[in-house]
């Protein structure tokens, strides 16, 4: 040992420190470049679909919990777009009631009682348009004491179909259709992609 060498020194010898070269950390982000441009389309639409689910979940929710109380209260519950939530108005389905239709006129009035505000959440699901038969006034899903919908008075079966859609092209089936005719109610996908525009009103 030297004069000015230090026992600590001797006992414990500096260590040379480690790290990345510069081949070595364009490698990594190489790497994760790669492996993000693979999973990122699919995590879109994992998005996608999942918010495609909730929204038409949210549709389907609000006609079963709309028959429900038409069987429970024996009388006419309405499904009807609203902008307000207290009132039917406009022909945008992304914000619609349900309330007790005691005098059968189609409309809240008179203390009648809006038994659920749906609302489909922007900006991701863009719009819930809605295609109904025969519906009298127009834009109303009329649910009777039996469970059934029906065109207003009339005794035929009501059938609709309530379009939520994404503006996106990925996954291409960018909708789901909420399905009603009678009492049934089903989600399913359209064949193709939409053009998330509302279907003419028949």
């Amino acid at each position: 040992m030297t004069a000015n060498a230090s026992p600590r020194n001797a006992r414990y010898p500096t260590l040379p420190q480690g790290g990345f070269t510069l081949l070595e950390l364009v490698v990594v982000i190489v790497i994760i470049a790669v492996v993000s441009a693979i999973a990122f389309p699919n995590f879109q639409i994992m998005i996608t679909n999942n918010r495609l689910a909730s929204g038409a979940n949210e549709v389907l929710a609000g006609l079963q919990l709309a028959r429900m109380e038409a069987l429970r209260r024996n009388t006419r519950v309405v499904v009807c777009p609203s902008t307000t939530g207290t009132g039917c108005g406009g022909t945008d389905w992304s914000r619609h009631i349900a309330f007790v239709d005691t005098n059968r006129d189609g409309a809240v009035s008179g203390g009648e009682v809006v038994v659920r505000d749906t609302t489909v959440r922007a900006p991701a699901v863009v719009g819930v348009s809605a295609a109904i038969s025969g519906a009298t006034p127009a834009h109303r899903i009329t649910f009777r004491p039996d469970g059934l919908a029906r065109p207003g008075n009339d005794r035929n079966i009501l059938t609709a179909t309530l379009q939520v859609c994404v503006v996106t092209t990925r996954p291409p089936n960018n909708a789901r259709l909420v399905r009603l005719s009678g009492s049934r109610v089903s989600v399913d996908a359209p064949a193709a992609s939409a053009a998330c525009a509302a279907p003419a009103n028949q």
